[in-house]
This record gives C-alpha cells, structure tokens and sequence, in this order.
C-alpha cells in the first residue's frame, strides 16, 4: 500500500487484509523516521478520513492501492485540533454565498462602507482617513454623505446572477451597479493605519473607478468599524458583533478584497501631523507623525493579516494561491513567528480560520486552480481531501508532478480538467488507479498531454470499468501520427499496428448530442433549460450565442456550427432546447429582432459599463454552462484579460 505525503514522498507499507488502520498509519510513523513529526490521519482516495479501528479490509484498501497521508510536527499539531476541524458545521451567522446575506450583515452590525469618490476627494486635498466616529460627519463634493447609510443598503436590488444594484434619481431615475471591495492592510501605527495617505493612494489606484452606471462601496476597518477612544456602549456592541463574524467581509463570494501587503516606503514619507485619538487630551487631535507609535512589522509577518489573506482565498477561482487546511495555517503560523497586538487573538484567529475553511470547502462546488507554484501545488493537496463535495475541479496550465496529479484525482469530483499539464504516462496510470475507486466521476478531460501508449491503455482499462465515463483526449499533432505497437486482441490483423491519435480517437465518443443527453440524463438536462428560461424567459439569444453555449457545454465548434446552420439569427431557449432533444427543427423566423438579452445588461451598466471577467465567468455558470468550458472560451477570446 503507498501512502503519499504532501511533499511528494511515498511510503510502500505491508497491504495484509487483517491490518487495522492504525498499524499502518504507525508504520507510515516510523518509516518517516522524522523528528517531532506526527502522522495524523489516513485519507482514502474518496477523500473521506479512515477510521483507526477498520482493518483495510473494511476500509476497502487494496493491494497496490493509494492513500494520503496529513502529517504535522507533534510540537505544533494536536490530533484534537485535527478532529475539531472534521467535526466543525458550519457556524458562520451569514451565508458566505448568498449576497443578500453580506448586505444583512452589515446592516445588523453597523458597518459603514465608504464611498471610493470621497477617498479620491480627501487625496485630492492632502487629507488622510477619519475614524468612523468623524467621518459620520463627512460629505462628498456632490453632497452624498462619505459614509454608505443603513437606507441606502436596504434598497439594494440583487439579480438571480449576483449582481448588486441601486436605483438613484440625480439627474433623473437610472439604475447604478454596486461594487463592494474589502481592503485588506496593516496598521503602521498604533493611533493611525496609514499616517502617511500611501494606502489611500494605493487603493485608488487599485479599485474600479466610479461612472455614472456604477458605485464602488469599500469596507476600511478605520473608517467602517467604531475605533477605540469614546465608543459609546451601543457603538461597543456594533464593534463586538463585527469582530466575531469579520470574515465575512473577506470569504464572502460576492466581496472583491484588495490586499494591501506593502508598507509605506521611505520615500513617500515626510514630517507632518495627522489627525488621532489622545488619551491624554481625551479626544482626536492633531498629532506629529514621528509621535506616532509606529508599526514596522511587514504585512506578511501580520496574523490577523495572514488570517484575511487566508479567507479571501477560499474563493471558486484559485489564482496562484491556495488556501490552508488549519492544521498547516497553525504550523506556518508558527514556523513564521507571526505577530499578534494582543497575545490573546492568536488562538481566536486560528479558530475562526478553522471554523471559515471547513464551511467553505464544504460548500464548493466548483473549484479552478491556475498559475500554481510548487508551494501552492503542495498545499493543493493537502487541501484537497477537505473539499468533500466537488462537481468540477479545473487544474489545466498547472505543470503538475506525479503526486498532486495523483491528489486532484482522488478529489471527490464529477469532472476532472488536466489540459496541458505535462502529465506522462506514469501520471495517468496513478489518475486512473485513482479514479477507478470515484463514484461520481463522469467526465474526464487530459488534452494535451505527453501520454503515450501505456498511458492510453490504462485510460481504457478505465473506460472498460466505467463505460459511461466521457474521456476528452486530444493529443499534439506531432504525437497523433506516431506509430506504436498495438496489442492484439479480437477481430486485431496479427502484427497491426496503430497511431496514438487513433488510440485516442477509439476513446471519444462521437454523438455528441447524444452524450449531451446520456451524460446528464433527463432530469439534469431538465435542470439546465429551467436555469435558461428563468434567466432569458420568451427573449431570443443570436445563433452564434447558441453556438457559444454548445462549445462551453463541451459540443465541438464545428458540430455546433452544423447543428444550427439551418436556423434563424435569433433562436428561443425553448426551441434551443428542443432541438437538442431531436423532437423538432427550429423554424426560421422573418423578425429581425436584436439580441435582447443585451437590454437588462445594458440598462444596468450602461453602454461603457465593465464586468469583470470572473463575474462574466459566474453568468455562464449560473445559467448551466460548465466552468471549465467558459474559462476556456474566455482564454480564447481574451488570454491574460480580467475585464
């Protein structure tokens, strides 16, 4: 039996049937023959925890099979902190997916979000930011208040795709799009997070500018949250209730957050006084910066920094960065020496990091990894087994080893994306020695890859054990023609011989609406036009939008092109759908009606309006195309662009 380590190492232990769990989690213990290191759990390639007491026999571990190993220093990993984060449900207060429920958070604790254009307007004049407490009494040029109002967070309209909207009515009534960003920073110094204005510059550089089709809402802890110095015991308790649920404004799905990881440089600072809370003189007065109690301690080395840095990771997109299971957050934490003003909250952060990453792993559905070091790749796995209940999980562009290619398979998926990943033959037989144990896999996707003939015979070994499975394996074109031995088999001309691109071909099936509708099955595909209709109604989509939707659903372009050729330019979602089904022909229309599935973006953002490209990505999710065919599509179109 191989059990495999976060780091890549693999330890081959005695497979007898009659062996408890814990005999061979020991065994992997000693043959470690590591320091103050502790094997802590066993993970079967279902991602589900062996218990101790099951023989391997019991716990379905054959011969020659895989498991992965949660191992941690002694020193700094509990066995009890390991079966805390198992155990944990869900105790979050709000829904960390359901926008409505960030808007009632912030309602029920008070949060004031401040208005990007009265920060442009206080750089502008020399200004730095204002304790919540003053800048209640703060305007913009245009008369607005600095602060977002309670009333204007309870008009906020919230479309079935997420979007967050306001109806104002200077100059005359127009919906305007909210964008609501949570930025992330240290504090450099005690009275003052940013003496010198660098961060008030740095987050207008980073942040969206304001048009007349959209406001931009940002949540600064100075500025939103009742600061120290003559809080009243109502803005105490606003404070309070703020803290205990402040991940929220950092994992929540429908919140942008801008980290702010760079303190300010010598350059940009100078002699000059800011605006702080005295003590001494018992209120906000002018201060000399160099009075300061400054905080040179670099964001990276911050804990409740690194704890927001943390929960803005626990998103659908993973870019470049991985979130940590809680064992290995508390030994970096640890192993860095980060630093807490008050020695107190270390334990309260890591708990609540705890509490955030077993709610959101849990509720993931959908899960894409890209530009990932080899850091990253190791905490991927490690994270892996958490995600308990995967549709889709997208790793292509990841050059991925043996080990993590291993561990994205043993992830409880439906579908599994590995394009370009430099997987080898090697690689596939362990994907397939791991795939062979998943229930819900359907669809595999492994384009582009080195994978030669040993790789292809294992793919059909899985094929033959999951006939229903769809297998996407479209080799280089200097490969396809490459000539290899073929083994004989019934009905085979002794001594013939093959190309890979025909052993790949032999793997793909060919009837791609019929795939559409096998794969699915009925009720799913049910599913998917009610999501259409709910979203478009009786309006038409353009044909070539139709033949986007079959290339995003995995339809190849040219079968997409062809099965629409005979149609009209503007087509209905419930003749679309009945064309799938084979029950008729769409009939042409003489109208020559535009594509008004524009108008409700259009009035919405206005004509110079801008999504960005992970909000398109959540549209055509969220009306039944699959996430790997969009990110695809939007790689295609525009590589390396975000809006």
């Amino acid at each position: 039996v191989h059990v495999l380590l976060m780091s890549g190492q693999d330890v081959s232990c005695d497979p007898q049937p009659d062996r408890t769990v814990r005999e061979l989690r020991e065994e992997v213990q000693k043959k470690l023959q590591l320091e103050n290191t502790k094997v802590l759990e066993l993970i079967a390639s279902s991602g589900e925890k062996l218990r101790d007491e099951l023989t391997l026999n019991e716990a379905n571990v054959d011969y020659g099979g895989f498991l992965s190993a949660i191992v941690a220093p002694g020193a700094v990993m509990s066995e009890d902190m390991v079966e805390e984060v198992e155990e944990y449900a869900p105790q979050s207060k709000y829904d960390l997916q359901d926008p409505k429920q960030l808007i009632q958070f912030l309602l029920d604790a008070n949060i004031a979000l401040v208005r990007l254009e009265y920060l442009q307007e206080l750089l502008a004049a020399g200004r730095r930011f204002l304790r919540r407490q003053e800048a209640e009494g703060e305007f913009t040029a245009a008369g607005l208040p600095a602060l977002v109002q309670a009333s204007e967070l309870q008009k906020v309209e919230i479309d079935p795709i997420g979007n967050m909207s306001i109806c104002v009515k200077d100059p005359s009534p127009h919906r305007v799009t909210v964008v609501i960003e949570s930025i992330s920073h240290a504090w450099e110094s005690m009275e003052h997070p940013d003496p010198h204005g660098f961060q008030l510059d740095q987050i207008i550089q980073m942040c969206p500018p304001v048009t007349s089709t959209r406001s931009v809402w940002l949540f600064y802890d100075f500025m939103s949250l009742y600061q120290y110095g003559g809080r009243t015991p109502p803005q105490e308790g606003y404070f309070r209730q703020a803290l205990e649920q402040m991940h929220t404004l950092y994992a929540h799905e429908a919140i942008k957050v801008r980290i702010l990881d760079e303190l300010t440089p010598e350059m940009w600072k100078h002699p000059g006084t800011v605006m702080a809370f005295s003590d001494q003189a018992g209120g906000v007065i002018a201060v000399s910066i160099d009075q300061l109690r400054a905080n040179s301690t670099p964001y990276l080395l911050r804990g409740w920094c690194q704890a927001e840095r943390q929960w803005s990771r626990l998103r659908i997109s993973l870019e470049a960065c991985v979130p940590m299971p809680p064992e290995l957050f508390r030994h970096r934490m640890e192993e860095q020496g980060l630093r807490f003003t008050h020695h107190d909250d270390k334990e309260t952060v890591l708990k609540l990091q705890a509490q955030v990453f077993a709610e959101k792993v849990r509720t993931t559905k959908q899960l894409m990894a890209e530009n990932l070091d080899e850091e990253a790749l190791n905490t991927l796995c490690a994270a892996l087994p958490f995600y308990v209940d995967l549709d889709e999980i997208v790793v292509n562009g990841n050059l991925l080893p043996r080990n993590a290619a291993v561990a994205v398979a043993k992830a409880n998926a439906c579908s599994f994306q590995m394009e370009s990943c430099g997987l080898k033959d090697e690689d596939v037989e362990g994907i397939v020695s791991s795939l062979l144990r998943c229930k819900k896999v359907e669809k595999l996707r492994l384009a582009h890859n080195d994978i030669g003939h040993r790789g292809l015979q294992a793919l059909r070994k899985l094929k033959k054990a999951k006939p229903d499975l769809y297998i996407d394996l479209q080799l280089d074109e200097e490969d396809e023609g490459d000539e290899l031995p073929h083994q004989e088999g019934p009905g085979d001309r002794p001594g013939a011989t093959t190309g890979l691109g025909a052993e790949a071909e032999g793997l793909a099936q060919d009837d791609h609406r019929g795939r559409l509708s096998q794969q699915k099955g009925l009720a799913e595909f049910g599913k998917v036009e009610a999501k259409f209709r709910s979203t478009f109604g009786q309006e038409r989509l353009t044909r070539q939008r139709w033949v986007d939707v079959l290339t995003t659903a995995g339809i190849g372009f040219e079968d997409a092109n062809a099965l629409l050729k005979d149609c009209d330019q503007h087509i209905s979602v419930a003749s679309f759908f009945d064309l799938l089904r084979g029950k008729t022909a769409i009939p042409k229309a003489n109208s020559t009606l535009r594509d008004q599935v524009e108008a409700p973006f259009t009035s919405t953002l206005g004509p110079d309006g801008l999504l960005t490209q992970q909000r398109w990505i959540g549209i055509l999710t969220a009306i039944g195309c699959r996430l790997e065919g969009v990110r695809s599509f939007f790689d295609l179109l525009w590589p390396n662009s975000y809006a």
